[in-house]
C-alpha cells in the first residue's frame, strides 16, 4: 500500500488513503491534476505526486483493470511529461514498460471498450513526448517493445472507424519517427520491422485520403 500523504496542487490538498483498492480518490487526484497542468502548463509537480499518479498506472495495467479506471491516470501522465523533462525522465525509468503493455495489452483485450481509443491516444503521445527528448530515454522505449506494439496496434486498429483511429495513428507514427530520427541503434531498430512496416506506412497514408 501507497502511505498516506496530503498532496498539495495549486493550492488544493489531496489525501491519499492508502488503500490499493481504491481508485476514486486517485482519479480525483489525476484529473485535478491534469487540470492544473492545462491551465499552467509551466507548472512543475512534486515527486510525490509524479511518484503516486505512476505507481497507480503500473498497478492498474498489471491487474488489467477496465480503461474507465485508468482515463484520469494516462491523461495526467502525458500532461507530465510533456510539462517537464525532469518528470519525464522520471516516468520514462518507472513506467516505460507498463505504458508500452498498455497499447499492446489492452486493444486485444478491450476491443469492444469505445473508452479505450480516448485512453490509447494520450498513452502514445506521452511515449512520443518521451522519445523527443535523449537518445536513452528513446533507447528504453525501443528496448520495453514499443516499436513492435505500435506496429501490432495500428494493423489491429484499421478494424476501426476512421474517426477513432486517424488520431491515434498520428501518434504512434510520430512517435516512431523520434526513434528513426535517433542514433544509428534505433534506426536499424525501425528498419528491423521490414518491409511490411514501410507498406504499412504508405498504405496508412492512402487510407487516411
Amino acid at each position: 500500500n501507497i502511505a498516506s500523504l496530503p498532496v498539495i496542487v495549486d493550492g488544493f490538498e489531496f489525501t491519499w488513503n492508502g488503500n490499493i483498492a481504491s481508485v476514486d480518490h486517485l482519479q480525483d487526484l489525476a484529473i485535478a491534476t491534469a487540470a492544473v497542468l492545462d491551465n499552467k502548463p509551466s507548472t512543475t509537480l512534486g515527486s510525490a505526486i509524479v511518484l503516486k499518479v505512476m505507481n497507480w498506472f503500473q498497478y492498474g495495467v498489471q491487474r488489467r483493470v477496465p480503461p474507465k479506471e485508468l482515463f484520469g491516470l494516462v491523461s495526467c501522465l502525458d500532461k507530465i511529461v510533456h510539462c517537464s523533462k525532469q518528470d519525464a525522465v522520471a516516468v520514462c525509468n518507472a513506467a516505460a514498460q507498463s505504458l508500452v503493455d498498455f497499447l499492446q495489452v489492452y486493444p486485444v483485450q478491450y476491443q469492444e471498450d469505445r473508452l479505450l481509443y480516448a485512453i490509447l491516444r494520450p498513452a502514445a503521445r506521452c511515449i512520443g513526448n518521451i522519445t523527443s527528448d535523449k537518445v536513452e530515454e528513446t533507447q528504453h522505449i525501443v528496448d520495453c517493445g514499443f516499436l513492435q506494439a505500435a506496429r501490432d496496434l495500428v494493423m489491429l486498429g484499421k478494424r476501426l472507424p476512421k474517426v477513432q483511429l486517424k488520431p491515434l495513428r498520428r501518434e504512434l507514427f510520430w512517435a516512431m519517427s523520434n526513434v528513426a530520427a535517433g542514433n544509428a541503434a534505433q534506426v536499424t531498430a525501425v528498419m528491423e520491422l521490414g518491409d511490411d512496416f514501410l507498406q504499412l506506412i504508405v498504405s496508412s497514408a492512402r487510407w487516411d485520403q
